[in-house]
């Protein structure tokens, strides 16, 4: 796992990016003409069409950034960049419910984002905006990463909870150090951690009742602190549910876990690279023979 911050802004992410590629090329003993394509989670809005990144609330300086042109031209291969949720469900729903029809991947890190999944197919929406349930309203006087109050991320992400620990005497940095802390059985990060849960299961119960999915995986950092979160998650998701909706639901944590997005990121570039388009495209791209010389 390797830690990078978002704010530093796309030039320099995307350089250490590049720098990580050519190490990891390097210790696997692998040449840069072995690869074939490359896969970006961002947690903010993509849009498919440019490669850029939409109006995001989550990522200062990114607004509309070319990150896909700019990614390529380092690595020299084709490159997909989506939304790290939505790459976080397209893997695990590929490796884990291949035959579930509907799956709802609920991302709960530093913010909190979803995918949907429909058949193996990622559901978009007009704008990229879909999924981002962490800017839902839910009351309250805690003022969010985007700027608004009462926003769900405020209340129940792993930055808040990081914040609210913190306010209790802890000295916290991470998500991971809140789950390390909740998992340890510290009744502040238990009693903070199911509080959080019960928030997203609010919400959730109204993406249920209108999906009516298979199954809810709670996926990102803070799934690994699960029975605190998910208990919290299926206390209030059940209760506010219509019982028709959740009679064979199923809230689980990610099997994958940390890995969930490299297999997204990698289903994501393999339909791209050997898409019958791309691989239509590289025949005719293909040098043609000398007749001549063959005579």
């Amino acid at each position: 796992m390797i830690e990078s911050a978002i704010d530093d802004g796309p030039a320099v992410v995307l350089d250490r990016v590049h720098t990580l590629f050519e190490k990891l090329l390097a210790e696997t003993g692998r040449s840069a003409e072995t690869v074939r394509g490359a896969g970006l989670g961002v947690p903010g809005p993509v849009d498919q069409a440019t490669g850029r990144i939409a109006r995001s609330i989550s990522m200062a300086g990114w607004d509309n950034y070319p990150v896909t042109a700019h990614l390529a031209g380092l690595v020299g291969v084709p490159v997909i960049v989506d939304n790290d949720a939505n790459l976080l469900g397209l893997g695990e729903q590929s490796a884990t419910y291949p035959d579930v029809h509907l799956l709802l991947f609920v991302k709960v890190g530093t913010g909190i984002g979803a995918s949907i999944l429909v058949d193996g197919r990622l559901l978009r929406g007009r704008h990229a905006a879909e999924g981002d349930i962490g800017h839902v309203k839910i009351g309250g006087d805690e003022v969010c990463s985007c700027g608004a109050i009462g926003c769900l991320a405020a209340a129940a992400s792993g930055r808040a909870m990081v914040r609210d620990l913190n306010r209790l005497g802890h000295d916290l940095q991470t998500s991971r150090d809140v789950v390390a802390l909740a998992r340890q059985g510290d009744p502040d990060a238990v009693r903070i951690v199911r509080a959080s849960g019960r928030a997203i299961g609010s919400v959730l119960s109204t993406a249920v009742s209108l999906l009516n999915p298979e199954v809810v995986v709670i996926g990102g950092d803070m799934a690994h602190a699960q029975e605190q979160l998910l208990g919290g998650v299926r206390e209030t998701l059940l209760a506010e549910t219509q019982p028709l909706a959740t009679a064979d639901l199923l809230v689980v944590p990610s099997r994958l876990q940390d890995h969930a997005g490299i297999a997204g990121a990698a289903l994501a570039v393999r339909e791209r690279v050997f898409s019958a388009e791309a691989v239509d495209l590289g025949l005719e791209n293909r040098p043609k023979p000398d007749l001549a010389e063959q005579r």
